[in-house]
């Protein structure tokens, strides 16, 4: 029987979201949350927790496009004075990788958001980031190495076969090609860094090429092409979208089902990936 995590980005970033969250996993086939230390709903996001035990959930790190856990005078160079990130991607990470003395600004936030979510009693099965920020080059060394030092066990690497999408969904390709380039080198550097400090990752991890159309159609095309045993769906279920819509299509579900497929959460991977 293969398995699959089924996890929801952006938990915590607006009531929305967690009422969209909460739903796919009471009635649909969501298993999995991550979530947004500095969202505007992150309080809501750890009710929800507390009365939904059994979903799985991570630390959505967020270093751009949103707000900070720490305050501008702590990390002057990742935030303006009302403590909000870069907007665009291109530029935050630009100046992530060139602003001088930055590093240590970026371990501070870092730990600040896994610790806030800690704090809140929130047990944490794996880190991934907005926009896949905990990839980025003056990123992941700090993700990775708090991740062992607050015993998170799993980080999300972005490996997607680039050909079954495009046979599913011929649409966007530039994007499609440019991403699928930029991830894979990212992920060909993090993974000997994983595996030195102990951290798993699922090796097929589905949600980027197709970032925000995760719809029911291309799910039920693309789950019978899949042949790993162990597999990651990212989704942005957002109110009367498409990722809402196909996690709690009851086609869907059938779909998995019939392709001998269980939904579990990170904390129900046993082995060491």
């Amino acid at each position: 029987m293969k398995k699959c995590v089924i996890n929801a980005d952006d938990f915590g970033k607006s009531d929305s979201v967690n009422a969209c969250v909460e739903k796919a996993f009471q009635e649909g086939i969501l298993s999995s949350a991550s979530i947004m230390a500095g969202g505007e709903s992150f309080s809501g996001a750890c009710t929800i927790i507390k009365e939904n035990p059994e979903l799985g959930i991570g630390i959505h790190l967020t270093l751009l496009n949103g707000r900070s856990v720490l305050q501008h005078k702590d990390i002057p160079g990742l935030v303006n004075d009302k403590g909000i990130f870069y907007e665009n991607p291109f530029f935050a990470g630009m100046n992530l990788f060139l602003r001088r003395g930055i590093s240590g600004q970026i371990r501070r936030e870092i730990k600040a958001q896994i610790e806030k979510a800690l704090e809140a009693g929130i047990s944490l099965g794996h880190l991934d980031g907005h926009l896949n920020i905990h990839l980025h080059p003056s990123v992941l060394w700090h993700a990775v190495d708090l991740c062992r030092e607050y015993d998170i066990p799993y980080i999300r690497i972005t490996r997607e076969p680039f050909f079954m999408n495009v046979l599913v969904s011929g649409k966007n390709l530039l994007y499609k090609v440019s991403h699928k380039i930029i991830f894979d080198v990212l992920a060909y550097r993090a993974k000997p860094l994983l595996r030195e400090c102990g951290i798993g990752h699922i090796p097929l991890v589905i949600g980027l090429l197709e970032s925000g159309n995760i719809t029911n159609d291309y799910l039920m095309k693309t789950i019978p092409r899949i042949k790993e045993e162990i597999f990651e769906i990212y989704c942005h279920p957002e109110r009367n979208n498409g990722d809402f819509r196909a996690l709690t299509d009851t086609n869907v579900k059938k779909c998995f089902e019939e392709n001998d497929i269980r939904i579990i959460t990170y904390g129900e991977i046993k082995e060491q990936l």
